[in-house]
């Protein structure tokens, strides 16, 4: 709540110094605030905190927290680890707050937040497979070219063709170029603010056609939780896939042990373990497997 003397001081500046007149305008906005910020807390519906999509996500991002302080661990100063560290920290943060945004009815913003994990996971998966990029990608803060090497390295058909190739003769082979890269395209429209993504998550989402289309002012209905969940669990489904394969390919051996050691902490443990824990999980979301 705007503290009273703040009001008062604004109310007598600007517009009367009246004592009986800021008492009453301070009591109108203090009730025009309290119903604006209950309606935000109280939700129409509450989610359901303990829905599959809610938890596989929060695995994933407790999976990616802990290859960070794995790496943290392992060596603080190297940029390797540097790299890594920010890297997995920021995947693992944005999908905490595409959570706590899609939870709380505020769907742009998670969408948003989304197209921001789907690039950061490509530039981890990038700079773990090649080495020229892993140099010129820690390199571009002290040469300050970072546009210059976003564009010739880590635009996004240089990165997908870089997994595409990397993946060639798994079953992701084909998927980057695909799939994925559709899915790009639609999380790109709602970065550049596309009016009918703007408009359609302005309001809740409807059931059935029965249902009214209501304003979703401050997040009060929480109705697309599931659906955007599902968005990025999708991601970080395939890229930890992709890191498990780099994890276990020899060319990438001396990489791997640099940034992550062995099994020897708890930390890589649980990340490693947890990767095909989350894998499993997600096939079985997908009725992919029984």
């Amino acid at each position: 709540m705007i503290k009273k003397e703040v009001f008062s001081g604004f109310y007598c500046s600007h517009i009367s110094q009246d004592v009986k007149e800021i008492e009453s305008e301070y009591r109108i906005f203090s009730n025009h605030w309290n119903e604006a910020i209950e309606d935000y807390m109280k939700k129409e519906d509450e989610p359901q905190v303990d829905s599959e999509y809610v938890q596989l996500a929060y695995l994933y991002a407790i999976i990616w927290e802990d290859f960070s302080l794995a790496s943290l661990q392992r060596d603080k100063n190297a940029i390797e680890n540097i790299l890594f560290v920010t890297l997995a920290t920021t995947i693992s943060n944005n999908i905490l707050a595409i959570i706590s945004l899609s939870l709380n009815g505020l769907d742009y913003q998670a969408m948003n937040i989304m197209r921001s994990l789907y690039e950061i996971c490509l530039l981890l998966l990038n700079i773990s497979i090649d080495e020229e990029k892993r140099t010129e990608f820690a390199n571009s803060a002290k040469k300050e070219n970072s546009y210059e090497v976003w564009r010739k390295f880590f635009n996004i058909r240089a990165m997908l063709e870089t997994l595409s190739a990397y993946t060639d003769g798994t079953e992701l082979s084909e998927y980057w170029l695909g799939e994925y890269k559709q899915y790009y395209s639609r999380l790109s429209s709602f970065v550049h603010n596309d009016f009918a993504n703007m408009y359609i998550y302005s309001y809740n989402q409807i059931e059935t056609e029965s249902e009214s289309r209501l304003l979703n002012i401050n997040g009060h209905f929480v109705t697309r939780y599931n659906e955007i969940l599902e968005g990025t669990i999708n991601i970080i489904w395939a890229v930890s896939r992709v890191f498990s394969y780099i994890m276990e390919d020899e060319n990438h051996e001396k990489f791997i042990k640099q940034i992550l050691g062995d099994h020897s902490t708890e930390e890589f443990r649980f990340a490693y373990n947890g990767c095909y824990l989350a894998d499993y999980y997600y096939l079985k979301l997908k009725n992919i497997i029984n």
